[in-house]
């Protein structure tokens, strides 16, 4: 049996949060290439927020998460709404940066 089958209720949801980081992988390209499109080099921010989380059990299929579940039990939201950078205010956006020379250095590691 599975460590997630374990936990099966009516009560939870388990989330595969696999497919929402490929969703933001898509999101961040759309935006890169609109603001390539429009000759934008500056700086962006960004936050990310998960509505409806409300005992919600987030999963990544990453054999080190599946090992903590095992050992701990799987970790529940217990909120509703779930920001990522946390906080309301506008210094609690994450920066994007835009400059010609990161990309280049991105780009160098990757190959």
């Amino acid at each position: 049996m599975s460590v997630i089958g374990k936990y099966k209720t009516s009560k939870l949801r388990i989330v595969d949060l696999n497919y929402l980081f490929n969703i933001l992988i898509g999101a961040a390209e759309i935006q890169d290439r609109l603001c390539k499109l429009a000759g934008w080099t500056e700086s962006y921010f960004l936050k990310v927020k998960l509505l409806n989380s409300w005992r919600t059990i987030p999963y990544v299929d990453v054999p080190e998460i599946i090992e903590r579940f095992d050992k701990y039990g799987p970790p529940m939201c217990l909120d509703s709404i779930v920001s990522f950078p946390r906080g309301t205010g506008p210094d609690d956006y994450m920066e994007i940066s835009r400059h010609a020379e990161f990309e280049t250095n991105a780009v160098r590691m990757l190959v």
